[in-house]
Formats: structure tokens, C-alpha cells, sequence
């Protein structure tokens, strides 16, 4: 399909570039590095997102999203621990903290904004005038945490992971956790072992975990 009639809500070309810009930045798997940095033939995002409803993909987008930006992980730092949930966010003074503490004035600004409004599209705040609201953590479905938890090990390079880690990683306060340890073991045997001890319950990742969520 021609990139065009996906962007087809977009009129303006820099509105497009930017769009393709984010696509490819964020949502495409590459292999190499620098220069010899090329696309897979395949993406596992798009295999994943071909199969599967928008509301099951939206946890793996924003997890995917903060996983390859450290800049929205600073302002997502800050977000929560500024204006916790059921507070105002205050743009300008999010923006004003986010740069006193990481410096990058315009980077910054341009970025918190734009995060901002994207935690709109996801349902996760209101836009009030300037400022905003906090609507509701992200709700998440069983093959939607599945998908999840593949990329982000998969980003980071685990191979296991722990659920206290999981509730506790800035990352993940945006979704709704409440029924992460159903999620866990309904792939049990499947994606992962589930392993569950007094002292921690954790998953270690099958080797072809992430051809098998493609048939989940």
C-alpha cells in the first residue's frame, strides 16, 4: 500500500514527513548499526499488528514507543512523579521542570507536548484548555500483555523478568496492571515458564517466544 492513502487524514507534506519519520524511527525492526543500519524484511510489529484489534496493540505501541526514546522516558519520569494520577498536569510547568533537569530547552518542549497529546489518542488523558487531565490507566488484554512483554524483553534484551520489576518500571505505570499474573500464566507453556516462588514470581522467555506470538 502506498504510504499516502495511509495518511490520508494528513494534507500537509512536512505533516507527513514527520509521520513517516516516527514510523520508521520507532515502529520498524532494523539490524546492523549506524550506517550499514538497514530494515528487516520482516517486522514483528507488523506481523503482530496485521492479526490483532487496535485496543490489544495499544499497550506494545506505547511500551514500543518509551522503550526507543529516552527523551519521552525522562518526560514520563517526570509526569508521574509531578502530577501523579488524579492530579492536573500543568503543561508549561512539566515542560519548565523536565528542562531544569535534562536541559535540551527546545528538544524538550516540542517533545513533552507532543507526548502529551499522545496520551490523549491512547485514552490515558484529557486535554483541558492548556493543561490536562488523567483519565484511566490503559486497559490491557491477555494477548495484548503477551504481546507486551515480548517486545520489551525482546528491546531489552531479557530473556526473564520479574513482575515486581514490571510494576515498579515507569514504563509500565500508564497500564492497567491488575490482571498481569492472569495474563502470565494463561502463556505459561506457551510463551514462557512462569516461575513462582516465595520470595519472587518471574517468567523466563521461551527461545521462540517471539515467532510463536504471531499464533497466539
Amino acid at each position: 500500500m502506498d504510504f499516502n492513502q495511509i495518511v490520508y487524514e494528513l494534507s500537509g507534506r512536512e505533516g507527513k514527513r514527520k509521520v513517516r519519520t516516527v514510523l520508521f524511527r520507532y515502529f520498524l525492526d532494523f539490524r546492523g548499526h549506524g550506517p550499514n543500519q538497514v530494515t528487516t524484511q520482516e517486522s514483528l510489529l507488523a506481523l503482530t499488528s496485521r492479526q490483532s484489534s487496535l485496543d490489544e496493540l495499544k499497550p506494545v505501541y506505547l511500551i514500543v514507543l518509551l522503550d526507543r526514546s529516552q527523551t519521552l522516558q525522562k518526560i514520563l519520569e517526570n509526569l508521574i512523579r509531578l502530577f501523579p494520577f488524579g492530579k492536573t498536569i500543568f503543561t508549561e510547568q512539566l515542560i519548565d521542570k523536565t528542562v531544569k533537569i535534562h536541559g535540551e530547552r527546545d528538544v524538550v518542549k516540542r517533545s513533552t507536548r507532543s507526548f502529551l497529546m499522545t496520551l490523549v489518542h491512547f485514552g490515558i488523558l484529557k486535554r483541558q484548555t492548556k493543561n490536562y487531565e488523567w483519565m484511566d490507566r490503559l486497559a490491557c488484554s491477555c494477548r495484548g500483555m503477551a504481546y507486551t512483554l515480548v517486545f520489551f524483553c525482546r528491546d531489552n534484551s531479557r530473556i526473564e523478568i520479574d513482575l515486581k520489576e514490571i510494576r515498579q518500571d515507569t514504563r509500565f505505570r500508564l497500564l492497567d496492571l491488575r490482571y498481569l499474573e492472569d495474563c502470565v500464566k494463561r502463556y505459561n507453556g506457551i510463551l514462557w515458564s512462569y516461575i513462582r516462588r516465595p520470595s519472587t514470581a518471574k517468567i523466563a522467555l521461551y527461545q521462540d517466544s517471539k515467532q510463536k506470538i504471531t499464533s497466539i
